[in-house]
């Protein structure tokens, strides 16, 4: 089992996130890999993305930055995006299961717990949270 070590991603001598540093921590083939996935994967009924998408646009036609960023046009949509959508992006303080998505975003940058979901079993979708140090991030702004 490979075990990645922590990453120093943050200035010393501001306390502020910088990306080079990131870059330079994950090295050359991991970037490469990273930037190589695409933005979404779909799964049987299940959709997978960072953010959300843009409700009533067809899949082919989301924009990128809906795919990382949107928030509240997704999140306060009940449509029927003909999949089950699964993110993160936006934390909430438990996991989140409604009719056409799924949140797994608690917040683990906040207060440590990450969450995961279990998908394809006869009972429904499962929950797995584990708890441990929080990171240093900003203060939480739970939805």
């Amino acid at each position: 089992i490979e075990v990645f070590p922590t990453l120093v991603v943050t200035d010393p001598r501001t306390g502020r996130y910088e990306p080079l540093l990131l870059a330079r921590a994950l090295g050359d083939d991991r970037v490469a890999w990273l930037r190589a996935l695409k933005l979404t994967y779909q799964a049987g009924p299940y959709l997978f993305v960072h953010a959300g998408i843009l409700p009533g646009r067809p899949l082919a036609e989301q924009h990128e930055k809906d795919l990382l960023w949107i928030r509240n046009r997704f999140l306060d949509s009940d449509a029927d995006h003909g999949f089950i959508v699964v993110h993160g992006h936006t934390p909430s303080k438990e996991p989140e299961l409604l009719r056409n998505r799924i949140n797994v975003d608690t917040g683990a940058t906040f207060n440590g717990q990450l969450t995961a979901v279990a998908l394809g079993e006869s009972e429904g979708p499962r929950f797995l949270t584990v708890t441990g140090d929080p990171g240093k991030g900003p203060n939480p702004h739970y939805r």
